[in-house]
């Protein structure tokens, strides 16, 4: 996930950035090297249905538990942390539209749940959707959750972006 982010400005031009937004950058990307595990937490959420009685179902979600209890510790720490770090910079005299950037990623205000649409649900040609078509809806409906990674276009990289930022 760190690794595939969006690593270019499309609001700045980096040479023209004053040396607080050029420094504050640095700082934003470490901290999300740092913290990549965190940020996975924040974005990833799939509701496993126990009323199944599925063995696999049931251990799955066991072990996610285990791991979420553990992590929330970890993303609570975190997102005080990117909070101050966020603040501290703006303060400093960081432009926010910085902050627009694709690459400065955000901690959503909430969690954008999947919910895997269910089996015997199918599509006007009678054919189950796949997990790529799954991800194709979600992708459309919340376009936040993949930090304009995927857009096919200058216009859909910047359409959800405030008309003063645009």
């Amino acid at each position: 996930m760190f690794e595939d982010r969006s690593k270019f400005l499309i609001l700045h031009v980096r040479d023209n950035l004053k040396d607080v937004a050029r420094e504050s950058l640095d700082a934003i990307v470490a901290f999300m090297s740092v913290h990549r595990r965190a940020f996975w937490w924040f974005g990833h959420w799939v509701f496993i249905d126990l009323e199944t009685g599925d063995p696999y179902s049931e251990e799955l979600h066991r072990e996610r538990k285990a791991e979420c209890d553990k992590a929330n510790k970890e993303c609570d720490k975190a997102n005080k942390e990117y909070k101050k770090l966020m603040d501290d910079r703006v303060d400093a005299g960081l432009e926010e539209t910085i902050l627009d950037e694709p690459g400065s990623w955000a901690i959503p205000a909430k969690s954008c749940h999947w919910i895997l649409i269910h089996e015997p649900q199918v599509k006007d040609d009678s054919t189950r959707y796949t997990m790529n078509k799954q991800m194709e809806l979600l992708d459309d409906q919340e376009p936040a959750r993949v930090q304009w990674n995927t857009c096919a276009s200058d216009e859909d990289r910047i359409k959800h972006l405030t008309e003063s930022i645009r």
